[in-house]
């Protein structure tokens, strides 16, 4: 009965069920009122689940018993630390009640699937080390180039000063600049600029505002974040490049402002080393320890099966 696929998956929709009990102990107050009484009914078929199996298992000293099994180890703890909680929630000490949310762990062990992939991640995880040093040596890397290629040019814009007899659009957002002289966008848009003005407008704006535009030191964009003046900021704009989250508009900013597509060449490599080749290196590692893991699995399940037979 302990090994019968429909007891477990009658442990696995109790385990569900408690889940769902302890989401809403607080919102429902039906439940919250007897919460205490079901708990212990929820602890009993855990406990009567656990005894069946070291019954048909054996405890700890045979092979494949009870406690030779990890997973099996962490439905006992959660077993256990549920009647010791019963007994300190009767000396007062209501902050034990917080054991109750290990419950929901057991579910790694009344899936097969699940401890598959639980098991997939603690087993990769030195070789995911290495491979996260490498990200991170990525990012440091690109993050130089960027700091030392882009570094402070997004802060400038260019305006215009508003103490000449120039027709300014109503809607323009100013500016207050050194000696408290407001400015303006020109047109009420943002134009990147290096030095001067000269190459950033149109013919008619040029033939308005003549030579009179000056190129101020304003912000970064996107309030200030989007920026490669220092390594931190490079490092996170570089992160969000990776992420292919609003990566090509960044890459077009950074082309209005040096006015050229040679930095398309690294925004793209940064895709092409992150996002396509370290990340899919992990997810490569992540599927080959999976497969492992899988295979064990059921050769653990085989011989568990031939043992008690």
């Amino acid at each position: 009965m302990a090994i019968n696929p429909w007891f477990d998956r009658f442990i696995l929709t109790v385990i569900i069920v408690n889940c769902f009990f302890l989401a809403v102990d607080k919102e429902m107050e039906s439940i919250n009122k007897y919460s205490d009484d079901i708990d212990m009914v929820f602890l009993l078929i855990y406990t009567v689940e656990m005894v069946l199996k070291i019954i048909a298992m054996g405890f700890f000293m045979r092979a494949h018993s009870y406690l030779r099994d990890t997973w099996n180890v962490l439905d006992f703890v959660v077993v256990i630390l549920g009647w010791v909680s019963l007994y300190l929630a009767e000396q007062n000490i209501s902050a034990i009640r917080v054991i109750r949310i290990l419950r929901p762990l057991r579910t790694i062990n009344s899936m097969p699937g699940m401890s598959g992939l639980v098991s997939t991640i603690l087993n990769s995880l030195p070789i995911m080390f290495d491979i996260m040093v490498l990200f991170c040596f990525m990012l440091i890397m690109f993050g130089t180039i960027a700091t030392q290629l882009l570094g402070g040019k997004l802060l400038s814009r260019c305006f215009v000063p508003l103490d000449k007899e120039w027709e300014v659009n109503p809607g323009a957002q100013y500016v207050t600049s050194f000696n408290e002289t407001m400015y303006a966008f020109p047109d009420n848009q943002e134009m990147f600029c290096q030095n001067d003005c000269g190459d950033r407008v149109d013919a008619e704006s040029a033939r308005l505002y003549g030579n009179n535009l000056v190129c101020l030191e304003y912000r970064n964009p996107v309030y200030g974040t989007f920026n490669f003046d220092n390594i931190l900021y490079s490092i996170m704009n570089i992160f969000q490049i990776i992420t292919l989250e609003g990566w090509t508009e960044q890459m077009y900013t950074v082309r209005n402002v040096e006015r050229s597509n040679f930095f398309d060449i690294f925004f793209i490599s940064c895709v092409l080393f992150g996002a396509f080749f370290v990340l899919n290196l992990m997810i490569a590692v992540q599927f080959t320890y999976l497969g492992e893991a899988f295979d064990e699995e059921e050769r653990r399940q085989k011989e568990i099966q031939e043992k008690l037979n």
